[in-house]
């Protein structure tokens, strides 16, 4: 099984990481925390990287992606992820549907779905 580390973002940020303007995460290390002995032991090659989730601190959404490389700098580490494909859609897409769904309807949320859908199985 896929491992999950969580992570909470303010509002402002988590946009920003959600629609993927920003695809990563700054972090003051904490050598209490565990989080971040797992991802110094990804660095190694010890392990795969794990998931990342970001959950927003006032609304508790959240998103999930997966980890593609985490630097560390001067007590901070830097986290970068990409989205994850899963049955010939991203992760994102849900995320996209929501929004669009809260906007326009669900019939939009629909077409999106459905487009989406039709365009990878192409």
């Amino acid at each position: 099984m896929t491992e999950l580390i969580t992570f909470k973002s303010i509002p402002d940020m988590f946009s920003k990481e959600r629609d993927g303007l920003k695809p990563n995460t700054l972090r003051k290390v904490d050598i209490n925390d565990n989080r971040f002995f797992r991802l110094i032991s990804c660095i190694k090659r010890v392990e795969p990287y794990p998931l990342i989730e970001i959950r927003n601190t006032e609304t508790l959404e959240s998103f999930i992606r997966q980890i593609t490389d985490v630097t560390f700098w001067e007590g901070y580490a830097i986290i970068s992820w990409r989205e994850i494909w899963l049955n010939e859609q991203t992760i994102s897409v849900k995320s996209a549907v929501e929004r669009q769904s809260s906007l326009k309807g669900f019939s939009k949320a629909r077409q999106i779905i459905s487009t989406v859908a039709r365009v990878t199985s192409e």
